[in-house]
């Protein structure tokens, strides 16, 4: 059974983590934050900042937080580079040949956020450069299952194939310089987005993050959080 907590609780509680931990989250976001398209979009009212979308996306992924991401991306170059000369039966690479090989791959870019480290010690938060203020949860995925979309109005899920003209192209990663089922999937969940997680065992609902919607909305966020954490909705390992 889950319990239910506010935004404030799942900060501090998340700020009590030391050391990497599986999680898994059920999120909401609104389409238009990762580029759902609003011409002729009969679920965008609106045009430019004053656009509105009455849809709310509904992920459902698995995860690693308090987990590095440059060093689990080198990690698996490393063995993807070395399978590469087994198979051209060259000797593998070690050593400052094999770090130089690696960085000559993997494209590091500049991050909009970083990471908030309290003391000395590195939390799974971060926070925005430009502005240190709102804090996002980091997690390397290990699995995901299709994505929902819920009209917040009725509470009625839209089919993603429905929406196929409107939805963006998914990120690909190209910077890590492995190949695309390989590829480190990995991403910062503002805090006021998790509607659901599991971590250490617990289901927690974050009702704060809940307000607003209607009764038949909330429902089915609930429903859907409860089936997925009990394992009755699969996820894609990735």
């Amino acid at each position: 059974m889950e319990s239910m907590i506010s935004l404030d609780n799942l900060k501090e509680g998340l700020l009590m983590i030391k050391g990497a931990s599986p999680v898994s989250i059920v999120s909401i976001t609104d389409p238009l934050d990762s580029g759902l398209r609003r011409t002729n979009n009969p679920y965008v009212s609106g045009r430019g900042k004053e656009a509105v979308c009455r849809l709310r996306k509904i992920n459902k992924i698995t995860g690693m937080i308090n987990s590095h991401y440059d060093s689990a991306v080198v990690r698996r170059l490393e063995r993807a580079i070395n399978h590469e000369r087994e198979t051209n039966n060259l000797p593998p690479l070690e050593g400052d040949s094999l770090e130089i090989e690696v960085n000559s791959r993997f494209r590091r870019g500049e991050s909009w956020h970083e990471p908030l480290i309290i003391g000395d010690t590195l939390t799974p938060l971060s926070v925005n450069k430009k502005d240190g203020g709102l804090a996002y949860l980091r997690v390397v995925l290990r699995g995901s299952s299709k994505p929902e979309y819920l009209d917040i109005e009725n509470g009625e899920v839209v089919e993603a194939e429905s929406l196929a003209q409107w939805l963006p192209e998914p990120s690909q990663y190209l910077n890590q310089g492995l190949p695309e089922d390989s590829v480190v999937r990995f991403v910062c969940y503002k805090l006021s987005s998790i509607a659901s997680i599991k971590i250490i065992g617990q289901h927690y609902v974050v009702g704060s993050n809940l307000e607003g919607y209607s009764a038949n909305a909330q429902r089915k966020i609930k429903q859907t959080a409860r089936e997925f954490m009990s394992g009755e909705r699969a996820v894609v390992t990735l």
